[in-house]
């Protein structure tokens, strides 16, 4: 049986006195997509906190197959919309040359948006 690229084992989390997260079990396999949906402040975003290792868990444990790259995108950016900056500008920050990044757009059915301000999109 092939080992889960990402688990999670029992992952607890409390945050100011409240259990934000509890008993958290769950494995992903190659080749799977997760998403993760429930109400808000049902601690989604803690659990992806977790997960890509931004937070530590209090209890449990949570392992990734080395080398592994999680990703993340948050459901709100902050972004000081004071300072104007493309989604090109911003996919600079990650380095990288333009043809990769035009690839990255492309990939995910956004090449439209490259000149589009990051404060303008959702």
């Amino acid at each position: 049986m092939n080992q889960p690229l990402l688990a999670a084992q029992g992952v607890g989390v409390t945050l100011g006195g409240a259990v934000v997260l509890r008993d958290v079990r769950f494995t992903v396999a190659r080749g799977e997509i997760v998403t993760v949906v429930g109400p808000n402040g049902s601690g989604k975003t803690t659990l992806l906190r977790v997960l890509i290792g931004a937070l530590a868990p209090d209890r449990g444990t949570v392992t990734r197959v080395r080398g592994l790259r999680v990703g993340y995108v948050p459901q709100r950016l902050a972004m000081d919309r004071a300072m104007p900056m493309t989604v090109e500008r911003f996919l600079r920050l990650a380095g990288g040359d333009r043809a990769a990044r035009a690839q990255a757009l492309a990939r995910v059915g956004i090449e439209a948006l490259g000149g589009r301000q990051m404060a303008a999109l959702s």
